[in-house]
């Protein structure tokens, strides 16, 4: 039986952060180590280059399918587009810290990443209760 789109992309949202998280750490010397893709000896290196344009490439056709098949995202649509957008740069820039570096602000008075992630958070979870009350 086929997967659903949701089973898909839970899967995909779950490959995400295996990548992330087994992948954040290389080293300078690890991007130059042989990788064998399709029974052919690549750099690391390229294949991290070749994993974000693959992504990059499906996204484009997805937006060719939405075109194709008619269907515009409406404006809450776009919005969350954004949102999701955002959401990995905040997650990519999280990549490759340690927890200790997380919890160091970058000065005296400022926020630490883990405090602006935790801002972020409360911040997201009362404004999805708020927009879940106004609509019922």
């Amino acid at each position: 039986m086929a997967k659903t789109s949701q089973e898909l992309q839970l899967e995909l949202v779950a490959t995400s952060r295996q990548i992330a998280e087994r992948l954040q750490r290389l080293s300078e010397e690890d991007l130059k180590k042989p990788a064998p893709w399709h029974n052919t000896d690549f750099t690391v290196r390229f294949l991290l280059h070749r994993l974000a344009g693959h992504c990059l490439d499906h996204l484009n056709q997805l937006h060719k399918v939405r075109q194709g098949i008619g269907v515009a995202q409406s404006e809450a649509q776009m919005i969350l587009n954004q949102y999701f957008v955002t959401q990995a740069a905040i997650l990519g820039e999280l990549v490759g810290l340690s927890e200790e570096q997380l919890a160091q602000p970058q000065a005296e008075g400022e926020w630490s990443a883990n405090q602006v992630l935790e801002h972020l958070l409360t911040s997201q979870r009362n404004m999805l209760v708020s927009i879940e009350k106004a609509l019922g």
